[in-house]
């Protein structure tokens, strides 16, 4: 960033994130005492549909792209959702390595400006060879992120998405409500994340994650120390790895003797040359019998 000081409408965050045909559940206000409360969901299981974002520093953002779980895409997937927002399908609803320069079109098509910067993670589709050259051709500068660090240092995952999910779990509810019997297909999923999108996906909420990261401003030091101190372990012992007996053994039963006494043994504790072929290193010592066998 120091370098080649990007303005912030050249610096974007692109992300996916993935909504389902049946809503979260959550909590349900009700009598208190009673053990058993109703509530309408759309089915037991539902299916997944990718929806893909890119915002930018300056607070914008381009239409989304949705990954649909089929092998064919059909426009009728498309109903209800933002005018120009795009879509497209694969067998499990995935970002893959044919979708993703999809997307990059897509990118190229809206920001209509060189060179732009895509932070994002280092999802094996992101850096694939296809997308390595058209983002090249294309003054495209990939930024990756670390393993691990998309919920601190994505502006996406920090204050846009969250709102999101919030807001598409509401219009899912209000579906069922309008739509009672029925159950929520991938053909309403465009429609309802078009009603959550325009009221998350906001300037406010944008630049927000953008200075929650320390993207934009830039800020190096947006993290405290303890950020970076490594997870906290247990010394429990893991009842599976131990072995059925810890006890002591009976005083009227001596220790197991060597499993072959027969093998003779040599320095260190290591079979001679008439036992095993496989022998530990410190056996092969320059100039001893057992460095001449090798």
């Amino acid at each position: 960033m120091d370098r080649h000081k990007f303005p912030p409408h050249m610096i974007y965050n692109v992300d996916e994130t993935g909504v389902v045909t049946v809503q979260k559940p959550r909590q349900v206000v009700t009598e208190k005492g009673k053990k058993q409360v109703g509530s309408i969901t759309s089915a037991e299981r539902g299916e997944l549909v990718t929806v893909v974002c890119a915002v930018n520093a300056a607070g914008n953002a381009i239409l989304p792209m949705f990954v649909l779980p089929r092998v064919r895409f059909k426009d009728d997937f498309m109903i209800g959702a933002p005018p120009g927002a795009k879509g497209a399908s694969t067998r499990t609803g995935w970002m893959n390595e044919d979708t993703w320069p999809e997307f990059l079109d897509h990118l190229i098509q809206h920001t209509q400006c060189t060179p732009t910067v895509p932070i994002l993670d280092n999802l094996k589709a992101h850096i694939s060879l296809k997308a390595v050259e058209k983002a090249k051709s294309n003054s495209i500068v990939m930024l990756t992120l670390p393993p691990h660090t998309s919920h601190r240092m994505q502006p996406l995952d920090v204050t846009v998405y969250g709102p999101l999910k919030t807001l598409y779990n509401r219009a899912l509810d209000g579906w069922m409500r309008s739509n009672p019997g029925k159950t929520v297909s991938i053909y309403q999923i465009a429609g309802l994340v078009n009603e959550a999108f325009l009221s998350a996906v906001t300037p406010r909420n944008i630049t927000s994650g953008f200075k929650s990261t320390g993207i934009f401003p830039y800020n190096r030091d947006i993290f405290p120390e303890e950020a970076f101190a490594p997870s906290m372990v247990s010394d429990r012992p893991n009842p599976e790895l131990q072995p059925a007996s810890t006890g002591p053994l009976p005083a009227d039963e001596p220790p197991a003797a060597d499993a072959n006494p027969s093998t003779p043994r040599g320095p260190h504790g290591c079979a001679s040359p008439a036992g095993p072929m496989f022998r530990a290193p410190d056996c092969l010592l320059a100039g001893s019998d057992y460095g001449s066998m090798f």
